[in-house]
């Protein structure tokens, strides 16, 4: 029997519901809106391997 505060079981569980492939398609499709703007620098290197990138993301500046 899973419990209610297993993380795990409720990550794995919410993938199995009616509308997540929706939901996860929204995500992506926000995300990639969000990486095209000009503020958006994204696979900024900060170590030598090809993985160690990040993606930064400058914060709007209110006056």
């Amino acid at each position: 029997m899973q419990r209610a505060d297993d993380h795990q079981f409720q990550y794995v569980e919410g993938q199995g519901r009616a509308g997540c492939a929706t939901l996860l398609a929204q995500y992506q499709q926000d995300s990639d809106a969000v990486a095209r703007q000009a503020h958006a620098a994204l696979d900024r290197p900060y170590g030598p391997h090809p993985r160690q990138v990040f993606d930064f993301f400058a914060a709007a500046v209110r006056t």
